[in-house]
């Protein structure tokens, strides 16, 4: 044995020492004196999944997934029975089934809602397309909810008159997400008990169709006593209530009075990043995501009908499928974070504020929803694999051209090594645009998780628009945004979006929600981390390939790239290094005009990577004194100590040429010469050759939440 392989050998000991202990304190004797052997979770993978899932069985171990995008399955075994299974002629790697979780951090943010009153000539209150204001009272101490009051609401013109009720006359509850109507009854002297029938309808097409909620045709009953109604379900861009008399023995409809009128509801926020990455601008051209379809593996999402239905009202989900029940048609989110995820993506709410405006990036773009994490956040590698390997083999059937990953996990191997980056690499090969969250472990380098550091993805971090959007120059890196390079050399992240104090829906009776009351702003939430900034990518990919559907996923990435926006000083240097922002802030408008092809990946081979043929350095390296640079790239923003900027603001500029194109982006051949200063050993040795590495089931940081930035 030669002195170099003393560290892998004395590391593969430490590793064998470690298991035989866990092993001996996970026995538990039985009545016979016996110790039984306890099955541990683990991915078997092999050249070949029929011949994997029958080399299992055969030493006696349980399939719990087939993992066929990997060819690997799912498994759980005793130490005994993964011994003879790595011995096995079908077997080529046993992993740890390793915990991940989602990437969430928090940031809460607040602002006062506007509101409007309306009354009618004789001083009555009616709405006419605003918010009624009398005796405005609180809803209690949800944050963001009001409740409108009225003691008495006519729907008519002048009284004894037998007017039909005028459209002005109607409840316009646009802007509303959620809502409950009651009241009680009094009728006018021209309505009679026994002669009229009263309906209560709501439309959510602006009038053109109504729906009736109840017919009172016993109007004497109707008024000893108040009705309730929760018309939350009915809520789109455009819903109307209104209240009819109808004439059962001729003559005109009729007005009425309805006392003591209560609609409890919250408001539609107006989320800012849409307009911060310029996408409101292509909504106003037409160009919504219409027609692509987005598939989020997350925790699931919670039904909503600005998340259900596009703009135009049509339903946009095609598909839910449970990952970790393998049950397709299900994906509730008991947490929060996907439907927050998805929210930003494609929310189709219209908010009152903005007239025009949309709460998400592609508000028409089509959604695949796929569970991998509980309600706890929290999920494993072989769910999250099988996710993955459900939305590349229906990829052809829903149309899905972007897979969103919010998630995160600290690498414990090269990116090859790791079965989730090797299914996240076959997605890619698939011709699916694969966004990345960065992680939330920043502002140090090399923090970037899986799968993140997969070279071919688009990895983001996240900015802060220094909760004021509307003024630039102020923005800023987040202090949680995981930085580069990767063990293997690359630069990550590509690019950044904006990540702090991030508006999306939630549930108040969902997790995250739930843990952090605060920051619920009626039906919706706020939420910081690269997830949401990852998010905010997927949904302008969308822009992208509605725009140009011709785009391979290294085109799109490349024009990602090409159209940022660095931050810059007032010199107009960089403000930050590559190894923090990337090419800078992305901008959809800039992406969408983009023609650049064929910047990034150069000399990158995902088909030879994934069968072991070749694997891929990048070009970032470290000097003696510990700083990170870019091989063969000198200039503005390649050489970094690691410092991170935590008092100033930046204007992200399309100004800034990169002299140097994305060169970084670039790898070669692997040689495994790299010598990290830090201490990066990766040895992948077990002595049976066979063990990915050693006590690999500690879950992933999540929920990493921040202060106010």
């Amino acid at each position: 044995m030669s002195c170099q392989d003393c560290p892998r050998y004395l590391f593969a000991v430490a590793m064998s020492w470690g298991l035989v202990f866990l092993s001996c304190a996970s026995t538990v004797p039985t009545e016979n004196g016996s110790t039984p052997e306890r099955p541990t979770t683990v991915i078997v993978q092999g050249t070949d999944l029929t011949a994997v899932v029958a080399a299992v069985r055969e030493v006696g171990g349980e399939v719990t997934h087939e993992l066929r995008i990997i060819r690997a399955a799912g498994a759980e075994l005793t130490a005994a029975q993964r011994a003879a299974l790595g011995r096995h002629d079908a077997v080529t790697r046993i992993y740890e089934d390793r915990k991940i979780g989602i990437d969430a951090a928090q940031q809460m943010v607040r602002d006062e809602f506007d509101t409007a009153s309306f009354t009618n000539d004789d001083g009555t209150a009616s709405w006419d397309g605003g918010w009624i204001e009398d005796d405005v009272e609180s809803a209690g101490p949800t944050y963001g909810q009001v409740r409108i009051v009225t003691g008495e609401l006519r729907l008519g013109d002048r009284p004894n008159t037998g007017t039909q009720p005028s459209a002005a006359r109607e409840v316009n509850l646009s802007g509303v997400s959620s809502a409950a109507l009651s009241f009680d009854f009094r009728t006018s002297p021209g309505v009679e008990a026994f002669e009229d029938e009263i309906a209560v309808e709501i439309s959510d097409d602006g009038g053109s169709s109504y729906t009736v909620l109840e017919i009172f045709d016993d109007i004497e009953g109707a008024a000893s006593g108040s009705r309730q109604y929760d018309i939350s379900d009915y809520l789109s861009a455009d819903t109307t209530v209104r209240f009819r008399v109808h004439k059962l023995y001729g003559g005109p409809d009729e007005f009425f009075y309805v006392d003591n009128l209560e609609i409890a509801f919250a408001t539609v926020r107006y989320s800012e990043f849409p307009a911060l990455i310029g996408a409101d601008l292509l909504h106003g051209q037409g160009i919504t995501g219409d027609g692509v379809t987005v598939a989020v593996v997350d925790t699931g999402m919670t039904s909503w009908r600005s998340l259900a239905k596009n703009t135009q009202g049509a339903s946009r989900v095609l598909a839910r499928y449970d990952a970790i029940a393998d049950q397709e048609n299900i994906a509730d989110d008991g947490h929060g974070h996907g439907t927050h995820v998805a929210s930003i993506i494609a929310d189709s709410q219209r908010p009152r504020s903005r007239p025009g405006a949309h709460n998400g990036v592609a508000p028409d773009a089509d959604l695949v929803v796929v569970k991998a994490f509980g309600a706890n956040g929290q999920g494993t590698y072989a769910d999250v694999i099988r996710a993955i390997d459900w939305v590349v083999t229906n990829e052809s059937f829903y149309g899905i051209r972007i897979l969103n990953l919010s998630i995160s996990a600290e690498p414990r191997s090269h990116y090859w090594d790791d079965p989730l980056n090797q299914a996240v690499m076959a997605a890619w090969r698939a011709g699916i645009v694969v966004v990345a969250s960065a992680g939330n472990t920043g502002p140090e380098p090399m923090t970037i998780g899986v799968p993140g550091n997969v070279p071919y993805v688009v990895t983001v971090g996240a900015m802060s628009d220094g909760v004021t959007p509307e003024t630039a120059g102020d923005d800023f890196l987040t202090s949680f945004s995981a930085a580069g390079p990767t063990v293997e050399g690359f630069v990550k992240p590509e690019v950044v979006a904006p990540g702090g104090h991030m508006l999306g829906i939630a549930k108040a009776s969902q997790t995250i929600p739930s843990q952090h009351p605060g920051w619920i702003d009626g039906d919706y939430f706020y939420m910081s981390g690269t997830s949401q900034a990852a998010a905010v990518v997927s949904g302008i990919a969308a822009l992208l390939l509605q725009a140009d559907p011709t785009l391979t996923p290294e085109d799109l990435k490349c024009r990602l790239m090409a159209s940022a926006h660095p931050a810059v000083r007032s010199d107009g240097t960089l403000a930050y290094s590559v190894f923090q922002q990337g090419a800078g802030m992305v901008h959809a408008p800039d992406a969408v005009a983009s023609t650049a092809s064929g910047c990034v990946n150069g000399g990158l081979d995902v088909a030879k990577d994934l069968a072991g043929i070749e694997h891929y350095g990048g070009r970032a390296n470290q000097d003696a004194n510990g700083d990170y640079y870019i091989t063969g790239l000198e200039g503005d923003g390649t050489v970094w100590s690691g410092g991170y900027l935590w008092t100033e603001a930046y204007l992200w500029t399309s100004g800034y040429l990169w002299t140097n194109g994305y060169l970084w982006t670039d790898g070669y051949l692997w040689t495994d010469g790299y010598l990290w200063t830090n201490g990066y050993l990766w040895t992948n040795v077990y002595p049976d050759g066979y063990l990915w590495t050693g006590s690999l089931a500690e879950p992933a940081a999540i929920n990493m939440w921040v202060d106010q930035e």
